[in-house]
C-alpha cells in the first residue's frame, strides 16, 4: 500500500530512464517472487491506472547472509557469516544484475570481508547449473571497470545505454563492412578508426579512447543472453530459493527431536514442553543446533525427509521446467555446501533419487502422453525397462548410506560454530 500511495503521489520519480526499484529480501524462500508479483499485479487498487511511474525489480538471497543477535539495546553481535551469497535477480539481465550487484556489496560488506555475490537462475555460472552468462558480464566489468557506479549505468544498463549501443554497432558494423570491401582486415580498420566508447552523461566528458575493448564489451552487456530470454523473469532463480529452503526441513525435524522428553513422553505429549538443567546441560536455555541437532533422531529425520520425500520431486519439477542441460535448482540443493558435496558423493543428489525412485520417468512420460498422447508414449519408450507402478517415490533403500548420512547431519549440524548461536523457542 506504501509504494502504491508513493507512486500515486508522484514521489517514486517520474522520469522513465531512472534505475528500477528494487524490492528485496536477504531470504527469498517461500515464494518471494510470487507474492511480490501478487502483491504488484493482482492485488491492485481499484485506482490504480496500471502502469508504475518507475519500473520495479526483485531482488532475494538463497539463504541468509549471516547470523547476528542482540540481546542488549544498541548491541549486535556477528556469530558468523554464511559461505555463499547467491542471489535471484528479476527482471533477468545485465542492467538489473549489475545494479544489485553494485546493492549488496555495499550492505553485505563484501569488498571488506572478501565475499563474491553469485546469482542464480539459467544465467547463472557452470557450477551452479547455468550457462556462464553472469560470469561473462562480471568479467568485462571488471576489465573495463564498469562496477563503479557512474560508469556502470550507461554500460551495464540495458534500460538507458540501449540507444548508444545501436549507434555504436552500427558504426562498428560499417566499418567492417568497409574492410571487408575494400580488402584491408577487419582488426586492422577497427584498430584505426574504431568509434568511441561512450561512458555515463555524468561522468563531464565523453572518452576519445579509440580502442576497441578486447571482449565484446557492449554486446555482452547490452543484449540478452538465450538463457536471460529463456527466464526473463527468473522464475527458476527463486524457485531455487524455495525448493533448495533448508529451513523447512530442518526447524521442524530439529523441533520434534529436542521437544520430545525421553524420561517422561507422556507430558511431552500434553503441552510440548520438556524439562531443562540448566547446571546439567551447562546452558540457561537450549541452544536450537547446538543441542537440537545433536539428537541422533534430527538427523534420522532430516536425511529421510530431504532424500524420501523432496529430491526426487526436485529433479521432476526441474527436468520440466528447465531447458535440457542446465540444472539450477537441482545443483543447489541443501544448505551448507560440504553437506552437499556428501550427498553427491554417495550418490543421493536430486538427479540420483530422481532417476531410482522413478518419479522423474513418471513425470516426462505423463507430460509425453499430455502432449502427444499416450500410444505416442509406448513407440518412445519401447525397448526400455518399464518402471512398476508400486516403485514409484520413496521406498526402503532409496537413499545411499542412510545411516551415515544421518549421523553426518547430526554432528555437522551441532557442531557449526555459526548455528551454535542459536537458541530455541522455549516456555520459561
Amino acid at each position: 500500500k506504501a509504494m502504491y500511495n508513493l507512486d500515486r503521489k508522484g514521489l517514486l520519480g517520474r522520469s522513465p530512464a531512472r534505475p528500477p526499484i528494487y524490492i528485496g529480501s536477504l531470504y527469498a524462500a517461500g515464494g518471494f517472487d510470487w507474492m511480490s508479483r501478487i502483491a504488484f499485479l493482482k492485488e491492485r487498487p481499484v485506482d490504480f491506472d496500471g502502469a508504475w511511474k518507475r519500473s520495479l525489480g526483485l531482488f532475494g538471497l538463497k539463504a541468509f547472509p549471516y547470523l547476528t543477535k542482540s540481546l542488549k539495546a544498541g548491541e549486535v553481535t556477528l556469530h558468523g557469516r554464511f559461505p555463499q551469497l547467491q542471489v535471484a535477480v528479476s527482471p533477468s539481465n545485465a542492467g538489473s544484475r549489475s545494479r544489485v550487484k553494485m546493492l549488496l556489496d555495499r550492505v553485505l560488506q563484501n569488498n571488506e570481508t572478501g565475499k563474491k555475490l553469485e546469482f542464480l537462475g539459467l544465467s547463472s555460472n557452470e557450477m551452479l547449473g547455468g550457462d556462464g552468462t553472469c560470469e561473462e558480464e562480471l568479467q568485462v566489468m571488471k576489465e573495463k571497470d564498469y562496477t563503479t557506479a557512474s560508469s556502470a549505468v550507461a554500460a551495464a544498463n540495458a534500460y538507458g545505454g540501449a540507444k548508444s549501443a545501436m549507434i555504436i554497432a552500427a558504426q562498428t558494423h560499417k566499418q567492417i563492412k568497409n574492410a571487408k570491401e575494400g580488402g584491408v582486415s577487419a582488426s586492422a580498420a577497427a584498430a584505426a578508426t574504431a568509434p568511441p566508447i561512450i561512458m555515463a552523461a555524468n561522468s563531464g566528458h565523453i572518452s576519445t579512447k579509440n580502442l576497441l575493448p578486447p571482449k565484446p564489451a557492449l554486446d555482452t552487456l547490452l543484449t540478452q543472453s538465450l538463457a536471460d530470454r529463456a527466464d526473463p523473469l527468473s522464475s527458476l532463480a527463486f524457485l531455487t530459493c524455495t525448493l533448495n529452503s533448508t529451513n523447512q526441513i530442518l526447524h521442524p525435524c530439529i523441533l520434534v527431536a529436542l521437544f520430545r522428553d525421553e524420561a517422561n513422553p507422556e507430558r511431552n505429549e500434553q503441552d510440548g514442553t520438556i524439562s531443562w538443567n540448566p547446571t546439567k546441560e551447562l546452558t540457561p536455555l537450549p541452544r536450537f543446533y547446538a543441542d537440537g541437532a545433536a539428537k541422533i533422531e534430527a538427523g534420522k529425520l532430516i536425511t529421510a525427509i530431504a532424500g524420501g520425500e523432496m529430491y526426487f520431486v526436485i529433479d521432476a519439477l526441474e527436468r520440466l521446467l528447465s531447458p535440457r542441460g542446465y540444472d539450477p535448482i537441482a545443483a543447489l540443493h541443501g544448505g551448507e555446501p560440504v553437506g552437499r558435496k556428501i550427498m553427491n558423493i554417495l550418490g543421493n543428489s536430486p538427479h540420483d533419487l530422481g532417476s531410482r525412485s522413478g518419479l522423474t520417468n513418471l513425470a516426462l512420460k505423463t507430460e509425453f502422453a499430455k502432449l502427444y498422447g499416450s500410444e505416442s508414449v509406448k513407440e518412445a519408450t519401447a525397448g526400455s525397462a518399464s518402471d512398476e507402478e508400486d516403485t514409484i517415490g520413496n521406498r526402503a533403500g532409496l537413499i545411499n548410506r542412510e545411516k551415515l548420512l544421518a549421523w553426518c547431519m547430526s554432528t555437522g549440524l551441532s557442531r557449526n560454530s555459526r548455528l551454535n548461536a542459536v537458541l530455541s523457542p522455549c516456555i520459561v
